[in-house]
């Protein structure tokens, strides 16, 4: 009996030990499985610094994301990896999407909880901010950063821009030329330094900053439609048509080329090609202004009837303008129709008292109101207006 029982407790013992020795087994197949993903994620993040060196920063934020899939838990994989992410947001606009926009969001903004004094991860949050709107946000994002780093380049430069998508020309035309300041080589900063001096109407100052930054840039479309603007100022025709093609060259659907592109033209007796340029204009940008210089080209080169038929346009889209009024005075009269050119004329009166742009416009109808009277008198066409940047 005394045999039985140690032979049943000898038993016991081997079905406990041998249930033992497969658990045994797999968790070190476990650990053997995570040290190969560490060493896999080791390499892989090996990779992500070496595109970081070579200033690949979208290759940079795959690869650590890479590693981080790896090795999901490794606190350094994921700062590393939040860092490359922030410099892939801050040098390639088109990182941010609507699809990730929001997921941006909480990863950058999560990260500054551990780091919050991590200027590149601030920065891009603060872009990330400007794609949702989000201004104020993001303004004092880009402030913070300025207040522990005055002379960041990049903070001022975000800064500057946002002041400027905002209308704040005299903050922007400051804080952009400290960014200038702070770093002589960034095009980016001249770029948008000479966008604000456009606005400011300082066009041959946006012209010196704006041929540097082409110089950089010579592939930004954006840089050469913001030359080519600048040189149609300063009445530069034939460099501006050369700016404003390879802008169009670069980007073919670049909006607000065309207009400035058929100034440049019409000034270069190219007149085809501007009548071109201005009703592309109109067509792929509702640009209003191009398409009244194109009925301005219609009516002296004496075709009332296509002028007619782009300044009924103008009228349905801007009833308030006078302008269409003294084309159709004009026709009516060359129809020998001079009621209808009084009435034209008589409304174009009316409708230029309230804005001191129009005021020339109802001189011009008041005079031929006038001269309807004075059968003697040479009718003139209006001169075509000289075309504003």
């Amino acid at each position: 009996m005394e045999r039985l029982r140690i032979g049943l407790q000898l038993t016991a013992s081997a079905i406990i030990l041998g249930g033992g020795i497969p658990w045994c087994i797999n968790e070190h197949a476990e650990l053997c499985a995570r040290g190969e993903a560490r060493k896999r994620a080791s390499l892989v993040a090996e990779q992500g610094r070496a595109a970081q060196a070579r200033g690949d920063v979208d290759l940079a934020a795959r690869a650590y994301a890479d590693a981080l899939a790896l090795s999901p838990k490794d606190v350094e994989l994921e700062r590393l990896h939040v860092l490359a992410l922030a410099e892939q947001v801050l040098e390639n606009e088109s990182t941010v999407t609507a699809r990730n926009v929001l997921r941006l969001h909480r990863t950058l903004e999560s990260a500054l909880v551990s780091s919050p004094n991590e200027a590149v991860v601030e920065l891009a949050l603060g872009r990330v901010q400007v794609y949702r709107d989000l201004r104020p946000e993001a303004q004092k994002r880009f402030e913070a950063v300025i207040a522990r780093e005055p002379k960041n380049a990049r903070a001022l430069l975000y800064l500057g821009d946002l002041q400027f998508r905002n209308e704040e020309l005299d903050n922007a035309h400051t804080t952009l030329r400290r960014a200038v300041d702070a770093d002589a080589a960034s095009a980016l900063a001249r770029l948008v330094l000479g966008q604000v001096l456009l606005a400011r109407r300082a066009f041959k100052e946006a012209e010196g900053f704006l041929e540097t930054a082409a110089r950089e840039m010579p592939k930004n479309p954006h840089v050469h439609l913001a030359l080519g603007r600048a040189l149609v100022a300063v009445e530069k025709w034939r460099e501006a048509e050369v700016a404003l093609v390879r802008a169009l060259a670069l980007d073919p659907e670049l909006h607000g080329a065309q207009g400035p592109l058929g100034d440049a033209y019409l000034r270069n007796g190219k007149v085809e090609q501007a009548m071109l340029a201005y009703r592309n204009a109109y067509e792929r940008s509702r640009d209003l202004e191009s398409f009244k210089k194109l009925g301005r080209t219609y009516v002296q080169l004496g075709d009332f009837e296509s002028a007619t038929a782009v300044y009924n346009e103008v009228k349905t889209r801007a009833p308030d303008d006078p302008e269409p009024h003294l084309v159709f005075g004009l026709a009516a009269q060359i129809s020998k129709r001079p009621d209808l050119a009084r009435l034209a004329w008589e409304r174009c009166v009316q409708l230029s008292q309230d804005r001191e742009t129009d005021k020339p416009t109802g001189e011009r109808c008041l005079s031929l109101t006038k001269a309807l009277d004075e059968p003697t008198v040479q009718r003139k066409r209006p001169a075509l207006p000289k075309p504003r940047p």
